[in-house]
């Protein structure tokens, strides 16, 4: 299996604010055959293009036949028994995250100081969350936690009650971005064309990917609030590819930022289990910014692979409306997860609030694959340093 291979590109002028719409496409120009809202004719085209070389192609080296784990399973089958992944909290459950965010707020300790000691709940509650690690690690890999009595609470506290909650499930939360904490999944209607280089920046349709998460292996959301119609979390099962390999799948796909791009494969086999980690976004950028002109175009078989995992996702794929309130982790290594397009309204706008999380007991950046996309955990920034953004920001404005 080819290991992460980092390589430079020449340097690119920062965004700075001044730059044009006709300045982004003429240094990020988008590949029309190639966008982020997948093409299933050109998916099919592709497939019939490319036969002959796949031709007599077997699984990589060092993969399995087939993969037999929890975390391998089909929307259909898991949709009908939802007593495998949502969980109501109780009264009860409810009680104690009430009084564990008391206690926190007679302690007066900075907000980085949030944690299992200083955010105690009882015992038969901390069972529960063993319970979600291990669904999390050795089960189906997510799971939807509903009844957090979110109206009792401001917006802020509620925010510190989830993060709480958190600190029960990660061995340690990861402050990202200029040492933010909180990452907000919400549309902006003042956005432009060139502020929009994701599509958590508006309503639309997302397509399955994982997360890039230096140092972390899990996802997790609290839903502020939901949408006014639309915006289910679909999930998908990254096993379900294991008895679709081809050795193209394996293959370099370069990703990256203006000035450092890294190949890595798209699936790989790490201790007993199929791991992706993509997003498709970097590969084929979003809106109006493309991947920069001095980046190596993707292959023929790289976007036939790509169409193929976002499409196979869709097709085995497990919907969940999304619920004021509602709390979800995912293990970002072996489920996919995207989201339905949504309207939102005077009233109701929709509104995530995600957290990275590490779990000690999957050690992944001891992956060769992983070099390059994962911090070791010395390298994390200090949780002394949080920025705990309970708001979203405003968009930085640029040149029309």
């Amino acid at each position: 299996m080819t290991v992460t291979e980092t390589t430079e590109a020449p340097p690119v002028t920062p965004l700075d604010g001044n730059w044009t719409v006709e300045d982004v496409k003429r240094e990020f120009p988008v590949d029309q055959t190639f966008t982020y809202e997948p093409s299933r004719h050109n998916w099919i085209e592709r497939q019939f293009k490319n036969a002959a070389k796949h031709r007599g192609e077997g699984l990589p080296v060092s993969f399995p036949e087939s993969i037999d784990r929890p975390s391998i399973w089909d929307g259909f089958e898991v949709q009908n028994h939802p007593e495998r992944w949502l969980y109501y909290l109780t009264d009860e459950q409810n009680g104690a995250l009430k009084g564990a965010l008391a206690h926190w707020k007679s302690l007066n300790l900075p907000l980085g100081k949030l944690n299992k000691t200083t955010f105690p709940l009882p015992e038969s509650f901390k069972a529960v969350t063993e319970a979600w690690v291990e669904i999390l690690l050795n089960g189906l890999g997510f799971l939807q936690v509903r009844g957090f009595n979110i109206d009792d609470y401001s917006e802020e506290d509620a925010i510190i009650v989830y993060t709480g909650l958190t600190s029960y499930i990660g061995d340690e939360r990861l402050n990202l971005y200029n040492q933010q904490l909180f990452g907000h999944i919400i549309a902006d209607p003042n956005y432009g064309p060139i502020d929009i280089v994701a599509p958590a920046q508006v309503p639309v349709e997302q397509v399955f990917h994982t997360d890039a998460i230096p140092a972390g292996n899990i996802v997790s959301f609290l839903a502020v609030n939901g949408a006014e119609t639309g915006g289910d979390s679909t999930l998908s099962s990254i096993g379900r590819y294991n008895l679709l390999l081809t050795s193209y799948f394996s293959g370099n796909f370069n990703r990256g930022t203006p000035g450092k791009s890294e190949k890595r494969p798209l699936l790989f086999h790490e201790n007993g289990r199929i791991i992706v980690a993509i997003a498709r976004r970097s590969v084929t950028g979003y809106g109006i910014w493309g991947r920069h002109k001095s980046l190596p175009r993707a292959t023929e078989e790289q976007k036939e692979a790509l169409d193929t995992l976002h499409f196979l996702g869709r097709k085995h794929s497990l919907n969940i409306p999304i619920r004021r309130g509602d709390i979800q982790f995912l293990n970002n290594y072996e489920v996919f997860h995207a989201r339905k397009a949504y309207t939102d309204s005077a009233d109701k706008q929709r509104h995530l609030v995600r957290l990275y999380l590490r779990i000690d007991r999957i050690e992944w950046e001891r992956s060769e694959h992983l070099k390059g996309h994962v911090v070791k955990k010395d390298e994390a920034v200090d949780l002394a340093d949080e920025i705990w953004n309970f708001k979203p920001y405003a968009p930085i404005k640029a040149a029309a």
